[in-house]
């Protein structure tokens, strides 16, 4: 897969510049009716905590641009976006649930639990296997296996919004 090729040749550096890599992903994104552009969009934040600025961006991109071009790692044309992972931030590996306990999530699955294939709700629990989250009524809790994920974010709220700006 052409995304873990990206970040095993651009992790080292990344890191080596305090960032750590969110989320990789091949996008194709239509440029006009009757044509696409491959664009490879790449999530940071920093190791530092620190909200990540258009300057870091920037300089995580000349940088990663720069070994991908000389690693020759793709090999069809495409556009590089590098951006911050953001305040609805997605939520990819068991240990990004861990960090993230007790907040607001948005999960949606390949295959319906209960009924649904959409929850919101607040971390309970997780570990390697499962994330338990208590939906926002409070009342119920359910536990879904992460190889039934298929898109989870944060969820921006008022708890949320107080602490990121102190």
């Amino acid at each position: 897969m052409i995304e873990q090729l990206v970040h095993d040749t651009i992790l080292g550096a990344v890191a080596a510049l305090g960032f750590d890599i969110v989320r990789i992903r091949m996008l194709d994104k239509n440029v006009t009716a009757d044509s696409a552009t491959k664009v490879l969009e790449i999530l940071i934040e920093r190791k530092d905590g620190v909200y990540v600025s258009i300057a870091d961006c920037k300089n995580v991109s000349n940088a990663i641009s720069t070994i991908l071009d000389v690693e020759e790692v793709i090999d069809s044309k495409y556009n590089l976006e590098v951006s911050s992972a953001g305040v609805e931030r997605p939520l990819i590996k068991p240990e990004d649930f861990v960090r993230f306990n007790n907040y607001v999530v948005q999960i949606k699955l390949h295959q319906a639990v209960e009924g649904a294939k959409k929850y919101i709700g607040r971390i309970i629990s997780a570990d390697a296997v499962s994330v338990t989250i208590k939906q926002d009524n409070g009342t119920k809790e359910l536990s879904i296996n992460f190889e039934n994920i298929k898109d989870a974010k944060l969820v921006l709220t008022d708890e949320l919004f107080r602490k990121i700006i102190k």
